[in-house]
């Protein structure tokens, strides 16, 4: 007997939906010959994939939200509907796919590529996720102011 309520009693709290702490949101914006994975953890931290990767659920950079950013997404989630979960969606083949989980909420849901607020958070969330591409590109050559003038130079000639 004593096993069974203790069976019971581990269904019941293993089965039980766990609270989210901040806010988990993925999104996915998929269109012809494009796919982009952004993923937001509730520990000020983003990941992105791109292409085949986006497609295959999969990420190829991590990076830290400033407590700025952390701001300005907080903001962007609170003025959206995202939260609420009877909100109708159009039904779309391609577009943005979101996933957002905050607290007991888990809500999932498709939005057109022409919708505002997704548009606004994805080019966000684009711009934070560029960090990725910071080193590769400082660590290119800097013309000099030489090379500067002679293209002008021989831009101008022709």
């Amino acid at each position: 007997m004593r096993w069974i309520c203790l069976l019971i009693l581990i269904g019941v709290l293993g089965c039980s939906q766990q609270e989210v702490r901040g806010t988990h949101l993925k999104m996915r914006m998929f269109a012809s010959q494009q796919a982009v994975l952004l993923v937001v953890d509730g520990k000020s931290r983003i990941s992105y994939g791109g292409g085949y990767d986006a497609l295959q659920d999969k990420t190829t950079w991590q990076g830290k939200i400033t407590n700025n950013q952390q701001l300005h997404f907080d903001e962007f989630i609170a003025t959206s509907d995202w939260l609420e979960a009877d909100v109708e969606r159009p039904n779309q083949t391609q577009g943005y796919e979101i996933r957002i989980q905050q607290g007991k909420i888990d809500n999932s849901f498709l939005l057109p590529l022409t919708d505002q607020s997704a548009t606004s958070m994805f080019d966000f969330l684009q711009s934070i996720a560029l960090a990725r591409l910071e080193s590769t590109l400082n660590a290119l050559p800097k013309p000099s102011m030489d090379t500067i003038i002679d293209r002008k130079t021989n831009s101008t000639l022709e």
